[in-house]
C-alpha cells in the first residue's frame, strides 16, 4: 500500500469520527446536589390486610416451609406448604378465605394421581385451578378448585421440549405462583381457565 493510499484513508477515518462527533451531543457533568439535612429513619406503619399461620393451633394453620402463595378470583388463598420436607414432597394446599377461616387443604406425598413425589414449580389460576410441577412425577399435575386431581400432563423432552425445571410462565389467566406462572399454549390448560 502506497503512502498515498494510507494518507487517504486515514483523513477519511478522521473525518468519518469528526462527523460522529459533531451529531453526538456533549453531556453536561453531573449536577451536585447539597443535603441539608441528617438522615433519619422512617417508620413502617402498614396497615394489617391479611394474615395467616400461628405457632401453635390447629394443624392446618401451622405452617413449615411455605414454597408460595396465591388469590383466587374469590379472594381465597392458597398456601404451597412443604411442611418442612426440604423437597417439597409433602406439599399440602391450604386454602382459607378472605377472612383467614380454614376452607380446605388438599395434597399429599404419594405416588398416585393428585399426590406429589418431588414438586418444582406452582401455579394458580383465577378460578382455583392448581398446576404443579412435580419432578417426581415427571409430569404436571392439574388440580380442580376444590383439590380434586383432574389430569396429569408429561411434558415433551428433548430438543425444544419443556424441562420440568422450566419455570411455569406467566399468562393472564395465572394469578400468582413461584418460581413462575402457567405457559400461555400449554396443553394441560385447555379447559383450565382458558377460553
Amino acid at each position: 500500500m502506497s503512502l498515498a493510499s494510507v494518507t487517504r484513508i486515514a483523513s477519511l477515518a478522521l473525518a468519518l469520527v469528526a462527523s460522529i462527533a459533531a451529531i453526538t451531543p456533549v453531556l453536561a457533568a453531573q449536577e451536585t446536589v447539597a443535603i441539608t439535612a441528617e438522615d433519619r429513619p422512617l417508620d413502617a406503619d402498614f396497615a394489617e390486610v391479611f394474615r395467616v399461620g400461628v405457632t401453635e393451633g390447629e394443624s392446618w394453620e401451622m405452617f413449615g416451609s411455605v414454597h408460595s402463595v396465591g388469590f383466587d378470583e374469590h379472594g381465597n388463598l392458597y398456601v404451597f406448604d412443604g411442611g418442612g420436607d426440604p423437597l417439597g414432597a409433602s406439599l399440602r394446599i391450604v386454602v382459607t378465605d378472605s377472612t383467614g377461616a380454614f376452607v380446605r387443604e388438599f395434597g399429599s406425598a404419594g405416588e398416585g394421581p393428585g399426590e406429589f413425589a418431588m414438586p418444582t414449580g406452582y401455579a394458580l389460576m383465577r378460578d382455583g385451578t392448581t398446576i404443579v410441577a412435580d419432578m417426581g412425577h415427571r409430569a404436571y399435575q392439574v388440580l380442580d378448585a376444590e383439590g380434586r386431581f383432574v389430569r396429569m400432563a408429561r411434558p415433551v423432552l428433548g430438543r425444544g421440549g419443556v424441562s420440568l425445571l422450566t419455570p411455569i410462565l406467566p399468562t393472564p389467566e395465572a394469578v400468582r405462583s413461584s418460581p413462575g406462572t402457567l405457559a400461555p399454549r400449554a396443553p394441560w390448560a385447555r379447559g383450565a381457565g382458558q377460553g
